[in-house]
């Protein structure tokens, strides 16, 4: 498992903090693993959203790991893994807003009204989420970004349907009331589906890509330096491709690498 963020050079030039978040988990007695990666959505509404992507990423760990914990994931536990994230999520943030009221500084320049508006809003991010055991593979996502797999024959494929709201640089996110209703999900058998790896990105890395094709290429380069320099090799790596599709791009960027181990 291997997961890195970068600030974006735009943001670092407004000021803004970055506003992604990635990271993984073992399941219980390492029975599987969860990774994840968010985007808090960049609007002038959302000045909280660095935290929101954070608090994503951690309640994505969390309910992947119970889901782990009562055995191998299901057909039908894309949507119930959304819920419950969603559900820890907006706890998570509610209880950081009891601590921490909004600012008046923090209202000022917002477009929302916020004697109307719910607070949550300010937290609202984006989230991709895989959910792995040895033969099963749960892939579930709210928002835009990138989920692409790679087989063991080097295809590369994109389980997942785009987020029809992903429209003119508006997406779903975690704090719509219908969140878990809009999200995708998709579980694939890997004894039938054999899988080399799954590549989880923010949207600000692959538009940092002139080239339409992006993620084939990627999807082949990264299978390739795997196979032939190894796992730690493009560890080391990681932080710099992210750290050149932010700094090119200009968004917050941020890739989680879940790889098939060898023997």
């Amino acid at each position: 498992m291997l997961a890195a963020s970068a600030r974006g050079s735009l943001h670092a030039r407004s000021g803004a903090p970055l506003q992604d978040a990635a990271g993984w988990c073992p399941g219980p007695r390492d029975a599987g693993v969860v990774v994840a990666v968010s985007d808090g959505v960049g609007s002038r509404d959302c000045f909280r959203s660095d935290r929101g992507a954070r608090m994503a990423v951690a309640a994505a760990c969390a309910a992947g790991g119970e889901l782990l914990d009562r055995g191998a994931p299901t057909e039908d536990g894309g949507s119930g893994l959304m819920a419950e994230i969603v559900a820890r999520w907006t706890a998570t943030v509610l209880a950081d807003l009891a601590g921490c009221p909004l600012q008046a500084d923090e209202l000022d320049g917002t477009s929302a009204a916020w004697e109307d508006a719910d607070p949550v809003l300010a937290y609202a991010a984006t989230l991709l989420v895989a959910v792995g055991t040895g033969d099963r593979l749960l892939l579930a996502q709210l928002g835009d970004g990138d989920l692409l797999v790679v087989g063991t024959d080097g295809q590369v494929a994109s389980p997942l349907p785009a987020d029809p709201a992903s429209v003119a640089g508006t997406t779903s996110t975690l704090m719509q009331p219908d969140a878990a209703a809009v999200s995708r999900a998709r579980l694939l058998d890997l004894t039938v589906t054999p899988v080399d790896l799954v590549l989880l990105a923010t949207d600000g890395y692959g538009n940092a890509f002139a080239d339409p094709g992006w993620p084939d290429r990627l999807g082949r380069d990264v299978r390739e330096q795997l196979h032939s320099d190894g796992t730690a090799s493009v560890r080391a790596r990681i932080a710099g491709w992210v750290t050149d599709a932010a700094t090119v791009g200009g968004d917050d960027a941020s890739l989680a690498l879940l790889v098939r181990a060898r023997p």
